[in-house]
């Protein structure tokens, strides 16, 4: 009996059958037709197909949960990045107001009450926060503080070991108001009333299971820096047990978090204090019921009005080997910009080096000498007489006017030695950023107006606030009424410690080196800072002997002999006595 025909395929049977399976199916039995020898293969209804299905299973494969967006792409995310995304450098948050009263500036304030955080309600914690606005009037010695009705209520359900919220800083960051629990890690973005998370801080190197202990906030270059204690965690013994307080964290404007280890930076810190590990340095507090020099208030107004954080004009060396050397950058406008090399040279360089406190410059360099910057241009074509604060007060063809590039980027080679061997340190109690409110130039109610003996041309102008120098009894002869202009009348030689020794006034501290002991001196007879005039004579005596030549000696015995006073006339001679230097220097003057 002849075999059935069978609808199955035997392994045996030619590859040819397989179309006998699919023959219902008009595409795929066209697709198979290929293997029967009357017919060629249709490839190109075979390949669309195939492709076509592909995509298909993919899309399939991939498509989102019902009713929940898609995933961002975090490969395309900077392609389709709009402006809005980018870093929002806006502070303060809320523009100035000008009022008959004066600069109307919006506040707020934030509490830690650490163990008294947890709220009433189960796993709860919160926080105050309270809003306001201080005006400070126009001649810089009156302050008005209100406060908002009520008080605003931050609260969290985040919290380690029973304790959260306890926000101690408030900070601009990226147009946002953020603050940080040196609890939990969590910094938290606050809108209104609400404190919403935003990114968890881990300690130490960013693999420890618990919370950084954040202490502090600062923002630079566009990033978020949130550092620690800054010393090591000890037993109660004394052990050190970690390092990781001494670890900060570094926080892009879209969440990233990069952990740099900080150990050697607070422990060169600590040397420069005199403090040995694991100790800190708290800043200084003044005695339990001793008043301020300063009304708190006034010193709360001057900060907000500008004085706290990077200002324009200030500057910084970038990419060199050592301190004293690198790429000049300066601040404008929220950014840090270079200079371009036209017209660079020793003047310029040497308002740089003694503006970030050193004695002089040595080397004035172009070229991109230590790299190109990023950034723009900030100043071009800068000429300086040598005595400004910044090269922001020299002649130049203004912020962001240059068509150099960054091959011409201009650095500086600064002498080793830091101005001010010798400190006069008198400063007590003050707070220690009474400089930067002189430094701000804002504020002020007084004008002093710098002038040179013998010369035509006026010397630079500064403006002084009456209550602080007020408050210093070697200031005196400077502290006129309220809208007065005050003379000062200065040797050219003396043009660039003027600024050094006005600021002096404020902060009571004073680095004083061999090229500046006579012109502080000078400026301390002339104006009656009686203090800082004896400093100065104590010095001659212990400088002279620094000096490898012999024309600081003969420089500072002239002037002593000019003044007609016999104690200076003495502590030079003391000077060089036990060096055994005496009988040259007579010898080198023309004398047997």
């Amino acid at each position: 009996m002849p075999a059935q025909p069978s609808n199955h395929l035997e392994w045996n049977e030619p590859m040819h059958s397989l179309r006998i399976s699919v023959g219902g199916l008009p595409v795929l039995a066209s697709m198979t037709k290929a293997a029967d020898p009357r017919f060629r293969p249709r490839w190109k209804v075979i390949l669309p197909s195939f492709v076509g299905a592909a995509v298909l299973w993919l899309l399939y494969s991939h498509r989102p949960p019902p009713g929940r967006p898609p995933a961002p792409n975090a490969h395309n995310w900077r392609l389709s990045q709009t402006p809005a995304d980018r870093y929002n450098d806006t502070y303060p948050l809320s523009a100035p107001q000008r009022t008959p009263g004066g600069t109307r500036y919006r506040i707020a304030v934030i509490a830690d009450l650490d163990t008294e955080s947890r709220a009433q309600e189960e796993n709860t914690w919160f926080s105050y926060l309270k809003k306001g606005y201080l005006t400070l009037s126009d001649s810089g010695d009156k302050v008005a503080v209100e406060w908002d009705k009520g008080h605003g209520v931050l609260e969290s359900h985040l919290a380690e070991k029973g304790r959260g919220m306890e926000l101690s800083e408030l900070i601009v960051f990226n147009g946002r108001l953020y603050s940080v629990d040196d609890r939990t890690g969590v910094i938290y973005q606050i809108e209104g009333t609400k404190a919403v998370p935003w990114v968890i801080l881990s300690d130490g190197d960013g693999t420890v299971g618990k919370g950084f202990k954040a202490e502090w906030l600062a923002v630079k270059d566009e990033h978020l820096y949130v550092g620690g204690l800054g010393k090591e965690w000890t037993t109660s013994t004394g052990e050190v047990m970690n390092e990781n307080p001494e670890w900060v964290k570094v926080v892009g404007c879209r969440g990233s978090v990069d952990h740099e280890n900080w150990v050697s930076s607070y422990n060169a810190l600590r040397a420069a204090a005199g403090i040995q590990p694991p100790g800190r340095r708290l800043p200084p507090l003044p005695p339990p019921g001793k008043a301020m020099a300063l009304p708190l208030v006034l010193w709360m107004c001057l900060l907000v009005a500008g004085t706290q954080g990077v200002k324009d004009g200030d500057m910084r060396l970038a990419n060199g080997d050592t301190a004293n050397e690198g790429r000049v950058e300066i601040f404008y406008s929220g950014r840090w910009g270079t200079v371009c090399d036209n017209l660079w040279d020793l003047m310029d360089a040497s308002v740089v080096c003694r503006a970030l406190g050193f004695e002089n410059a040595t080397e004035a360099l172009g070229g991109a000498a230590f790299g190109p910057g990023k950034g723009p241009i900030m100043l071009d074509e800068v000429e300086c007489t040598g005595t400004e604060p910044s090269l922001a007060n020299c002649t130049s063809l203004g912020w962001m006017k240059s068509n150099c590039r960054h091959n011409q980027d201009a650095g500086v080679v600064c002498s080793n030695e830091t101005r001010g061997a010798h400190t006069l340190d008198l400063s007590g109690e003050l707070p220690a950023a009474l400089e930067q409110i002189f430094d701000s130039q804002r504020g002020c109610d007084l004008s002093i107006r710098v002038k040179v003996k013998d010369q035509e041309e006026e010397g630079p102008h500064f403006c002084a606030h009456r209550l602080i120098l007020a408050a210093n009894p070697e200031a005196q002869a400077l502290c006129k009424a309220p809208g007065s202009t005050v003379t000062m009348e200065v040797d050219a030689e003396c043009l660039p410690v003027v600024r050094d020794f006005i600021r002096y006034l404020y902060s009571r501290r004073l680095d004083i080196s061999l090229t500046s002991v006579k012109c502080f001196h000078k400026l301390a007879s002339a104006y009656e800072a009686q203090q800082l005039q004896s400093f100065c004579a104590s010095l001659f005596a212990i400088l002279l002997p620094e000096d490898p030549s012999f024309q600081a000696p003969l420089d500072l015995y002239a002037y002593a002999l000019a003044t007609q006073d016999p104690v200076l006339e003495e502590l030079c001679v003391q000077g060089v006595l036990p060096t055994g230097r005496w009988r040259v220097w007579w010898t080198r003057s023309g004398s047997p």
